[in-house]
């Protein structure tokens, strides 16, 4: 039983790790995104 603990716990870390990763991801990846989009409004001004 322990060992099947510990299984889940290892299994779940791992899984937020990844969802960490994947939300910066999408962080810099939508300001990068707006950083473009400010840009390009500021270029038709």
């Amino acid at each position: 039983m322990k060992r099947l603990s510990n299984d889940s716990l290892f299994y779940y870390v791992k899984v937020v790790e990844q969802a960490v990763k994947f939300q910066c991801f999408f962080a810099k990846l939508s300001q990068n995104l707006t950083a473009c989009f400010i840009q390009y409004l500021l270029n038709l001004s």
